[in-house]
């Protein structure tokens, strides 16, 4: 047994040694001559109508297609979906209806073929295109510190922009909202803020980046009061006639300043001092007086009334 062991194992072993290795490169020569396969994703660039068409695209394009490669394990392993340049969609045509990627619309190294693009049909969906500019408003939430308020009104620049997309979407948008900005956080004065818009219609494209400038004010709390039919004096010069007689007052202020008011504290008066010698009536503006510091004017109504000199 041992000498048939032994010569199954050493004699000619030179000629055995040949043998083996030969049967491994052949193994490898055969095997490397085989196909293999690979799959990658390629980008998509997609080249669409101008506006002078009058219609956009309203289907979903896809970013990249996956595609399944076949050549030799050599090609295929040093193959980067880097190595493979984007394909291009030509969809200019309005009237097409779908749109079929072809391995021909991919630049491969020699020997490298496709096997399989998903997906291969791209169905495309059209509708008419409009634009026109909306109107921003800008999303407040929250309030301001206590004894504080928000100065109105907010300022938005721009206060609209223009919108492009399809006509049903872009006449059914009335104003456009920004993302929130929490008023708690804001404090005293003055603050800007670039604020994006919040979602959109799927299909509808803004001018610009997208964004607003959004200037608020953060200032003490101030009320409003107003005093109705508070008679009118006239100084400078003694009338024949005031018309109307009274007047309605709106006055702002610190709350409790506001609140302290008295109506006989309220003296709305028209400089009639200019009508000295003349005989025709005259509007003239009327002015408040009598009231404390940090007490303000918001409006009087009418602003001006018919003085006839005497």
């Amino acid at each position: 047994m041992i000498r048939i062991l032994r010569a199954v194992f050493i004699e000619n072993l030179g000629l055995k040694l040949i043998s083996l290795v030969a049967s491994i490169v052949l193994f490898f020569v055969v095997h490397g001559a085989e196909d293999a396969q690979k799959s990658i994703y390629v980008d998509v660039i997609s080249t669409l109508p101008d506006s002078s068409s009058g219609r956009m695209l309203v289907s979903d394009i896809p970013v990249r297609v996956r595609v399944t490669l076949n050549g030799s394990p050599g090609q295929l392993q040093g193959l980067r979906p880097g190595d493979v340049p984007p394909i291009e969609l030509d969809l200019r045509d309005p009237s097409l209806a779908s749109y079929e990627i072809s391995p021909v619309d991919f630049d491969l190294p020699s020997g490298v073929n496709v096997q399989a693009i998903e997906p291969s049909s791209i169905t495309l969906a059209w509708a008419e295109r409009r634009e026109r500019r909306v109107r921003v408003r800008p999303t407040l939430v929250g309030e301001a510190r206590r004894g504080r308020m928000l100065r109105a009104p907010v300022r938005v620049e721009p206060d609209a922009v223009l919108v492009v997309g399809p006509k049903e979407e872009v006449l059914g948008l009335t104003e456009l909202e920004t993302a929130e900005i929490d008023v708690s956080t804001l404090g005293d004065g003055r603050t800007e803020r670039r604020v994006r818009f919040a979602s959109l219609p799927a299909h509808v494209l803004l001018e610009g980046d997208g964004t607003v400038n959004v200037t608020l004010e953060v200032v003490p709390e101030q009320s409003e009061r107003t005093f109705l039919r508070v008679a009118v004096s006239a100084v400078g010069l003694t009338p024949r006639g005031l018309r109307p007689t009274t007047v309605n007052v709106v006055v702002s202020g610190p709350p409790e300043a506001v609140r302290a008011l008295d109506a006989e504290q309220i003296l709305p008066v028209v400089d009639a001092a200019p009508l000295r010698g003349e005989h025709a009536p005259r509007l003239m503006p009327v002015t408040v007086n009598g009231l404390p510091d940090g007490v303000e004017v918001v409006r009087v109504s009418p602003a001006e009334i018919l003085v006839t000199p005497g």
